[in-house]
C-alpha cells in the first residue's frame, strides 16, 4: 500500500503528538540510545543483519532541512536517519554501505520504533512526516509501520523521493491515515523500516525522517441550503420583493430579500444554542445557502430569526453529518414545529409581524426587539411609525417596499387577530 500526500488536510489538522528528535547530537548517536519528550526510541532487527549492517542514527549529520531543499550536513536540526557502521565510515548522514562481500557484508534489516503513543480520544488520525529516501530499486528500501499494542502492521510504503540533488536527497512532506484501530487507542506505535541487501550496488541516500506528527483531521463542513418564504415579501407569482431603503432601491441587491439569522438548537435541549451564524442572505427565491463547520456535526433543530418576521423552527432535528444538508421550510406546514407558518399561493411561509417587545421601553420611536407574539405592542408600533410617514429600511415596514403605510398595519393587524406566536420544542 502506497503512502499518498494529504499536503491541504495536514495544514488543517490538529497535532497531539509530534517528534523531531533534536538531541544536540552532531555524529555517530545511535537512535537505540536516543530519549525524546515522548520517551524512548528502539530498534528492532526484524531480519538478517550481517556483522557491518548499517544502523539508524540520530543526529544532525543529516541535517531537517525544510521540504524541497535538497539534504545537508549538520546545522542546527538533527534527524533520523540510516547510515553506515562499517568500521570505516560511520554516521555522515543519511549514506549507508551497500555491501558487495567479506570484510563488509552489510546485509540489514531494522525498524526504529517509537515509544508508546497514547491515542485515546483521538479518532481520524494522521501520521506525517518529512523524508528522504534513495536505495537500490527493488531490493533496498524504507516502509512505515505501526503497531496497537500487540503485533506491528505494514502502514505504507513511501516512495523514493526525487533525484534532483546530487548526492542527496530531496525533503518531501508526507501523510498516511492511520487505520481505525488506532483511534481511541493508548498503545499505538510508529516504525521506520530500513532493508538493504549486500550486492555492492547502492544509491544514497538512505532512509531519513523528521518532524513527525499525528493529528486529527477535524470534520469536513457542511453546507446547509434552507428554502423559505417571508409573508410580508412575497409576490401574487411566488416570489419575493427585495427590501428596500430609504431611496426605494433595494437594500442589498436586486436578487436579494433580506437578511436573517439561523441558530442551530440542541436536540435534547432546544435552549441550548450549538451554532449561530448572522447577516445571511435568502434570495427572491426563496434560497439561502450558508456553510457549517465540521465540529458541529450532529442532529439539530433549525431555527430561523428574521428582523420582522417570526422565528420559525424546523418540525424535527436535521442532521448535519454529510457534506450536504438541504430543507425546505417552503414545501409544507409540517416541515415547520407546531405547524406554525402561513400558507400563501402553495407555499408555506413565516409570519409577518413580530417587530417589538411588550413595555413601554420598546414603544415608538425606540429601536423594537422582537418578542416572540405578534401582539398589540406590534400593531401599535406599526401604526405609530405609519402616521410619522417613515420611510427606509425599517422593522416595521412588514412588506419590504420602503415606506410603512396600511398594507404593514393590515398585516400586522390581521396575524395579531389570529394569535401568532413562536413555537418552540421547550
Amino acid at each position: 500500500m502506497l503512502c499518498f500526500s494529504f499536503t491541504a488536510i495536514v495544514s488543517q489538522a490538529q497535532i497531539f503528538w509530534s517528534e523531531n528528535f533534536n538531541n544536540g547530537c552532531n555524529s555517530d548517536c545511535l537512535a537505540a540510545n536516543y530519549t525524546g519528550p515522548n520517551g524512548s526510541w528502539t530498534v528492532t532487527k526484524t531480519g538478517n543483519n550481517d556483522t557491518k549492517a548499517n544502523v539508524w542514527y540520530v543526529s544532525c549529520a543529516e541535517n531537517g532541512n525544510v521540504v524541497g531543499q535538497c539534504g545537508s550536513s549538520c546545522g542546527s536540526d538533527a534527524t533520523l536517519h540510516v547510515g553506515s557502521n562499517d568500521g570505516i565510515i560511520h554516521d555522515i548522514g543519511a549514506a549507508y554501505d551497500a555491501g558487495g562481500g567479506y570484510p563488509l557484508n552489510t546485509t540489514t534489516d531494522i525498524r526504529a520504533e517509537s515509544p508508546v503513543i497514547n491515542c485515546t480520544g483521538h479518532s481520524d488520525i494522521l501520521l506525517s512526516f518529512k523524508y528522504m529516501e534513495g536505495g537500490q530499486e527493488g531490493t533496498d528500501n524504507a516502509t512505515v509501520w505501526y503497531s496497537t499494542g500487540s503485533s506491528w502492521s505494514l502502514l505504507c510504503d513511501p516512495a523514493k523521493t526525487a533525484l534532483t540533488c546530487t548526492k542527496q536527497g530531496l525533503w518531501t512532506a508526507y501523510s498516511v491515515a492511520l487505520p481505525a484501530t488506532c483511534n481511541n487507542n493508548a498503545n499505538v506505535k510508529i516504525g521506520f523500516r530500513w532493508i538493504n541487501n549486500n550486492d555492492g550496488i547502492g544509491k544514497n541516500p538512505s532512509f531519513a525522517i523528521d518532524s513527525v506528527e499525528l493529528g486529527t483531521t477535524p470534520p469536513s463542513p457542511t453546507t446547509l441550503n434552507l428554502t423559505f418564504f417571508l409573508e410580508g415579501f412575497v409576490k401574487a407569482n411566488g416570489y419575493m420583493n427585495s427590501a428596500k431603503n430609504s431611496n426605494f432601491t433595494p437594500q442589498w441587491g436586486a436578487n436579494i430579500t433580506d437578511t436573517f439569522r439561523v441558530e442551530l438548537h440542541n436536540s435534547q435541549s432546544y435552549s441550548t444554542i450549538v451554532c449561530s451564524q448572522y447577516n445571511i442572505y435568502v434570495d427572491t427565491l426563496g434560497h439561502a445557502t450558508l456553510t457549517i463547520p465540521g465540529a458541529y456535526h450532529g442532529n439539530y433543530y433549525v431555527t430561523l430569526v428574521q428582523r420582522n418576521h417570526m422565528t420559525t423552527v424546523s418540525a424535527n432535528p436535521v442532521s448535519f453529518d454529510g457534506s450536504t444538508t438541504n430543507y425546505d421550510f417552503s414545501s409544507s406546514n409540517s416541515k415547520s414545529y407546531g405547524n406554525s407558518m402561513k400558507a400563501i399561493g402553495g407555499k408555506y411561509a413565516l409570519y409577518c409581524g413580530d417587530i417589538t417587545q411588550a413595555g413601554q421601553e420598546y414603544e415608538y420611536p425606540n429601536t423594537p426587539v422582537p418578542d416572540g407574539m405578534i401582539d398589540m405592542d406590534d400593531m401599535y408600533y406599526v401604526y405609530d411609525s405609519y402616521g410619522n410617514g417613515d420611510i427606509g429600511y425599517l422593522r416595521q415596514d412588514v412588506n419590504g417596499d420602503g415606506h410603512v403605510n396600511l398594507t404593514d398595519a393590515n398585516l400586522v393587524y390581521y396575524n395579531n387577530i389570529l394569535g401568532i406566536y413562536m413555537q418552540t420544542p421547550d
